[in-house]
């Protein structure tokens, strides 16, 4: 199967668009193959020719989702240089997904991909700053990132500069030396 063959790629926009829009009305466990392939126009062998199940599919999306998301992010050299413009830059580009996050996490738990989301951070940390991949800057940076995604669930409406000014110490004081 060639994935850039514009049959595939139009079948597989068919099949996300048909997907989103029934996980508005319906709950995960409720959308069958069957019923998604006739909203998406397809027969149910072709969804098998792309998907092992709807899990796979919805797995798929969401890793998609988080490609996506981090490839936006061009600012990571700011993560140690300018920690208060990264996070705000990163608290920014948060809130214009927030949409289709909210969409795509209805009826998932988001902290599930937690891990995913913390390793494609870290890497794109190293690819783009002046830090040395180690066992302990691997600590440090899932230490920091998973605090601050926790952080920013729970405290961002209320109070988001306080979380900017904290955690850009924290960084600070964990990566750039005195």
């Amino acid at each position: 199967m060639n994935e850039n063959d514009l049959r595939v790629i139009k079948t597989l926009e068919a099949v996300e668009s048909s997907f989103l829009d029934m996980l508005e009305e319906l709950p995960f466990e409720k959308i069958t193959v069957r019923e998604l392939s006739r909203r998406a126009k397809i027969n149910t062998g072709t969804f098998y020719l792309h998907f092992q199940n709807m899990d796979d599919l919805y797995d798929k999306l969401i890793q998609a989702f988080f490609d996506e998301f981090i490839a936006s992010i061009d600012y990571f050299p700011l993560f140690i240089l300018q920690p208060e413009l990264f996070l705000e830059k990163l608290r920014n580009t948060v809130h214009q997904k927030v949409t289709d996050c909210r969409r795509l996490f209805k009826h998932r738990d988001m902290s599930l991909s937690e891990p995913c989301v913390i390793k494609l951070l870290q890497t794109k940390i190293y690819e783009s700053c002046p830090l040395e991949v180690s066992k302990e800057n691997d600590i440090r940076l899932e230490a920091v990132l998973t605090s601050l995604f926790h952080m920013n669930l729970k405290y961002d409406q209320e109070c988001p500069e306080i979380i900017q000014k904290v955690f850009s110490d924290m960084i600070r004081g964990l990566f750039v030396s005195p």
